[in-house]
C-alpha cells in the first residue's frame, strides 16, 4: 500500500508557481526601471543637444560680428568703432593683437615649405614690437642658403623685412654649415 500526502504535493506545486510569479514580477519591475532610465537619459540628452545647437548658432554669430569688426579696424584703424565702450574698443583691439599672432601660424607652415632640403631651421625669432625675424640653422651646403633666402624674400609673409644680415660659420670638424638670417 502507497501512502499518498496529497497536501504535500499540491504544496510544492504551489510553491515553484509563486516563485516562477515572483520572478516575473521582479524582471518586469526591473524591465520598467530600465526602461524609465532610459527615456530621462534621451531627454537629458535631447535637451543637451539643443543646448549645444544654441551654442554653436550663438558662436557662428559672434565670429562673424568679430570678422565685421576686424574688418572695420582695418579700414579705419586710428578710429574708434561707433557705439563701442572705450572697454569693449580695448577688448576688440588686444583680440585683433591675440588674431595676428594666431595668423602668423600661417607664416610657420609656408615657412616650412620655404626650407630647402638639407637645411634644417633650429631657431626662428619674431617679435612684433620692431618686427624683427631671425632664422638661425645649419645645412651641409652652403649654396643652399642663397636658396633658403631667396625663398623666404618670395613669400608674402615675409615681405615687408628685408632680410639684411647673414652670418655663417664653418665647422670644420662635422663639415657642417651654420647660418644665422635676420632682418636687423
Amino acid at each position: 500500500m502507497q501512502n499518498i500526502n496529497l497536501l504535500e504535493t499540491l504544496s510544492k506545486a504551489n510553491k515553484s508557481f509563486l516563485t516562477a510569479k515572483l520572478f516575473f514580477q521582479i524582471s518586469a519591475v526591473w524591465a520598467t526601471l530600465l526602461l524609465i532610465i532610459y527615456l530621462i537619459g534621451l531627454l537629458h540628452n535631447h535637451a543637451l543637444q539643443n543646448e549645444m545647437n544654441k551654442l554653436n548658432a550663438d558662436k557662428a554669430k559672434i565670429n562673424l560680428q568679430f570678422t565685421a569688426y576686424l574688418e572695420q579696424i582695418k579700414k579705419k584703424p586710428n578710429q574708434k568703432l561707433i557705439g563701442t565702450t572705450p572697454e569693449e574698443y580695448s577688448a576688440i583691439e588686444n583680440a585683433t593683437k591675440n588674431y595676428s599672432i594666431i595668423g602668423f601660424s600661417n607664416s610657420l607652415k609656408t615657412l616650412s615649405e620655404d626650407v630647402p632640403n638639407e637645411v634644417w631651421l633650429e631657431n626662428f625669432t619674431f617679435s612684433q614690437n620692431n618686427n624683427s625675424v631671425t632664422f638661425a640653422g645649419q645645412t651641409i651646403s652652403e649654396k643652399l642658403i642663397p636658396v633658403l633666402l631667396t625663398n623666404i624674400s618670395k613669400d608674402k609673409s615675409f615681405a615687408g623685412p628685408a632680410f639684411n644680415k647673414v652670418t655663417i660659420q664653418k665647422s670644420l670638424v662635422d663639415k657642417k654649415i651654420k647660418f644665422k638670417i635676420s632682418n636687423f
